[in-house]
């Protein structure tokens, strides 16, 4: 019996050895499986590691907005990006324009650029100059046409802002079509409209209804004269006098070529 028993215990060890506790050893490190975790500390974030394309902490790079991924359009801050300008203010005695230097953005066309020129007139001096267009006043729209005529749609505070004399009215106008046409060559003369309107008789002193040119005599100094104003409209022709009264021919004396006879 002692030796049945004994084969007994004989035959269950090699289960034992088959079914114990011993572990499974853990894959060697590098194997590249593909469900592995990456390391705690990439190479990305070495020290001294070259930063990954698009990275918004590149050298150089693109700066980013805030979320992940996104970019910022870049922004035209180098001097070679803007081009000066003059603007035309009233002068501090108002009673001429003044030119003023300001810098635009060099962007691509002249219809942009001639709007940045239009918004800093109407943002007004940066000198001390008088504004020489009623605050508020905005570009609505501003088309070039192929003869040279820049078309300029104001709001409607260019109109109502405006007083009754008829110096406000032409320092405004020519305020706006000298400062387009002294700084771009492609601007020969400026149509003037409001809300989309002509505006034939602005404050019955200036007539809009036709493209005007520049007018550079209302532009002086500081200390020159008041400058001679165009007249708006064409001025009426004096009457000539009536011819003055003649004595009419002497008819008291003997009838020519005849007399009496002796």
């Amino acid at each position: 019996m002692r030796g049945v028993a004994v084969l007994a215990v004989l035959s269950l060890l090699p289960l034992a050895a088959c079914s114990g506790g011993g572990e499974t050893p853990p894959p060697a490190q590098g194997s590249g499986s593909a469900g592995a975790a990456a390391p705690a500390g990439s190479a990305a974030d070495a020290p001294g590691a070259a930063p990954l394309p698009g990275d918004a902490n590149a050298p150089g790079g693109p700066v980013a907005s805030g979320g992940p991924g996104s970019i910022e359009t870049p922004v035209f801050t180098g001097g070679a990006n803007q081009m000066d300008v003059t603007l035309f203010f009233l002068r501090a005695d108002g009673e001429a324009l003044s030119p003023e230097k300001r810098r635009i953005f060099r962007t691509a066309t002249v219809n942009d650029r001639a709007r940045q020129t239009l918004q800093a007139l109407f943002e007004g001096s940066e000198t001390g100059l008088l504004a020489s267009v009623p605050p508020g006043t905005q570009t609505r729209e501003l088309f070039l046409g192929s003869d040279g005529t820049a078309y300029v749609d104001l709001s409607a505070e260019f109109r109502d802002g405006l007083g009754h004399g008829s110096s406000d009215a032409v320092e405004a106008v020519y305020a706006i079509v000298n400062t387009l046409a002294s700084n771009f060559g492609e601007i020969q003369k400026v149509k003037l409209l409001v809300e989309g309107d002509e505006v034939e008789d602005l404050g019955g002193h200036l007539d809009l209804s036709h493209p005007l040119l520049p007018e550079m005599s209302l532009v002086g100094g500081a200390h020159a004269p008041r400058p001679a104003r165009p007249i708006p409209h064409p001025a009426p022709e004096t009457p000539a006098p009536p011819p003055e009264d003649k004595p009419s021919p002497r008819t008291d004396g003997p009838p020519i070529g005849g007399g009496t006879r002796s």
